[in-house]
């Protein structure tokens, strides 16, 4: 689905117990957005004044194995009242409201409602763009699709995914064990790590509380590799290393096998 399709079709605006429900305001209702059949209606939601109160169970009732015994779900009503988004300093300080006093809600921005929806983040390596695809664990360049750089040919170190890039074949560079040269156009090509890269692929892989995750990982559309030259790496001692053994193999004395005397 391209991006204009995916803008065109109805994108989350809220996140009820890690949930994502549209807020139609036309027929003023909220509508679960992979369940477009599951509807609360704002009628049966508790009006208490500047916020109203909906029963957890409410959210997500075909899921029989979530707790009975919890608090409400608190949402404000400017959120139902208003059909403009909040501004992003706005929401993001929204979001860390709604998790101190446990109101069970995330509001969702354009990026997150777009991820939501179906769009791949992107990725910025050396000027060139990529899509980010979890799921598949690669990322593919966005104007040639057919060229990928898998993550299982990356090192995963700390916080970041790191591997040798080619600059000008957009491809990664895997070094061969007897190297001796440093290779010309590769780069060492940081990226940040799964829930850096992609928050919502990895918590639907693992099952977790979308709105908890991203508190802590904010989703982000676009992202820009980290570049640093090979001096930065283990090549130049992995080099060093080569050519001593390459050295001593070469000047190793070669003793020559005498034949019997007659």
């Amino acid at each position: 689905m391209s991006t204009e399709a995916i803008k065109q079709s109805i994108t989350a605006d809220i996140l009820l117990d890690g949930i994502p429900y549209h807020i139609d305001h036309l027929q003023r209702l909220l509508r679960q957005f992979d369940n477009r059949r599951q509807v609360i209606p704002f009628a049966e939601l508790v009006d208490e004044g500047s916020y109203l109160v909906l029963e957890r169970d409410r959210v997500a009732p075909e899921i029989t194995t979530r707790p009975t015994a919890q608090e409400p779900i608190i949402i404000p009503a400017e959120l139902l009242e208003s059909r403009d988004r909040l501004q992003l300093h706005r929401t993001r300080e929204f979001n860390l409201s709604c998790q101190n006093y446990n109101w069970g809600i995330y509001v969702v921005d354009e990026p997150l409602a777009l991820r939501l929806a179906g769009a791949l983040p992107h990725i910025e390596i050396g000027g060139t763009d990529f899509t980010v695809d979890w799921r598949l664990r690669e990322l593919r360049e966005t104007a040639e699709p057919w060229k990928t750089l898998r993550f299982t040919d990356m090192y995963e170190t700390g916080n970041v995914f790191v591997g040798f890039y080619h600059l000008q074949t957009h491809q990664l560079y895997l070094p061969p064990a007897d190297i001796t040269e440093l290779p010309e156009h590769v780069v060492l090509a940081e990226t940040g790590n799964d829930l850096a890269l992609d928050p919502v692929a990895v918590a639907r892989e693992h099952h977790l509380h979308l709105a908890m995750v991203l508190l802590e990982y904010p989703y982000s559309s676009r992202s820009t590799a980290t570049l640093k030259p090979l001096s930065e790496s283990a090549l130049p001692e992995m080099i060093g290393h080569n050519k001593k053994m390459k050295q001593q193999h070469q000047q190793a004395p070669t003793t020559r096998r005498r034949g019997r005397k007659l």
